[in-house]
């Protein structure tokens, strides 16, 4: 079984979605998996094959071992979904939750312009703390940010799902909307045609469609492991 330790105390950890700790000497028997290592996972299962674990480094503590989940999203959103790069100008929504927070730091450190939307005061001083550029309550921020920018962000991180009208609104022509979650309730319906006419784009992020076997688990763990460490 899996220890958690989230709070650095052994306990056998209750079958759930998502699981860090320390290996037990009964998954130690397999010499690929030492005992004592910090492992990883964020699979949806009632069970989990050992072979499909991502190791954590010791070097990284384990309450950043826990946020592994949010980690991997935040990562495949700035290099696959949305593969920002440096000068970019990008808005995240909710940008103080556990994706938001790393989706900021991550693109602040690839050298982009972060615009970042949150509720209340605190949550947007965090953002702010995190690297956010300029920050925004939910009150007529589409028209904030095209006052800011001038013709709109390159790129729009929604995960609010009920603002997709509005991330779509904020866009420069040529820019796009990754759309990766729905905490608000579900998305609108678009008229395809709006975004073609708008030269504007709606693209889709699902995590498990990165991590998709141990390999791949392995090697996105290690980068962000490695970003983590330095800094991102």
């Amino acid at each position: 079984m899996i220890r958690q330790d989230r709070d650095q105390t052994p306990r056998r950890q209750i079958m759930g979605q998502r699981h860090a700790g320390l290996q037990d000497d009964a998954i130690a028997r397999d010499r690929s998996l030492p005992q004592g290592n910090g492992v990883i996972d964020a699979q949806t299962r009632r069970w989990q094959r050992h072979d499909m674990l991502a190791i954590g480094p010791e070097q990284c503590p384990a309450i950043v071992r826990t946020e592994l989940r949010e980690g991997v999203t935040a990562q495949y959103l700035v290099e696959d979904s949305g593969r920002l790069a440096a000068g970019d100008r990008v808005l995240v929504q909710a940008a103080s939750g556990g994706v938001g927070r790393l989706l900021t730091q991550m693109a602040t450190a690839l050298g982009t312009e972060v615009h970042a939307l949150a509720s209340t005061p605190p949550k947007r001083q965090q953002a702010r703390s995190n690297g956010a550029n300029a920050v925004y309550g939910h009150d007529d921020w589409v028209a904030q940010v095209r006052q800011a920018t001038g013709d709109g962000v390159d790129l729009v991180y929604d995960s609010i799902g009920t603002m997709l009208h509005d991330s779509l609104a904020a866009l420069r022509p040529g820019g796009r909307v990754v759309i990766f979650g729905k905490a608000g309730g579900m998305p609108p319906a678009i008229d395809p045609l709006v975004p073609m006419e708008q030269s504007k784009g709606v693209v889709g992020g699902g995590l498990w469609t990165y991590l998709n076997g141990a390999e791949s688990r392995q090697s996105r763990a290690d980068r962000l492991f490695a970003a983590l460490r330095a800094g991102a």
